[in-house]
């Protein structure tokens, strides 16, 4: 405790200001979705609250909650292009082929 704030000690960088639920919204909405924020995954919103200063519980739990949550992410994510069936490569007498040919 330093006054009326519960401080936390981090292994590198400042001393880690814990918060409470409202104002957890706030740091994370500044962090994704401000000026400078670039719709960054969970972990990396969990990672840069840590980086600012800011520590509580569940903030990696919170974090990835928050980017769920949020529309443009979830339009905009990369889609994997996986094939449909898995691919079987066999090589017949020296030559690669992707299985019977039909």
């Amino acid at each position: 405790m330093l006054g009326n704030k519960l401080i936390c000690r981090s292994y590198s960088g400042p001393h880690l200001t814990c918060i409470k639920y409202p104002q957890t919204l706030e740091v994370l909405c500044k962090i994704h979705d401000g000026e400078c924020g670039n719709h960054s995954g969970g972990r990396s919103l969990a990672q840069k609250a840590l980086n600012i200063g800011y520590f509580w519980p569940t903030m990696r739990h919170d974090s990835a909650e928050y980017v769920k949550k949020c529309d443009r992410c979830q339009r905009y994510k990369p889609i994997p292009n996986l094939p449909a069936k898995s691919i079987i490569c066999k090589t017949v007498h020296g030559y690669l082929c992707n299985g019977p040919s039909t």
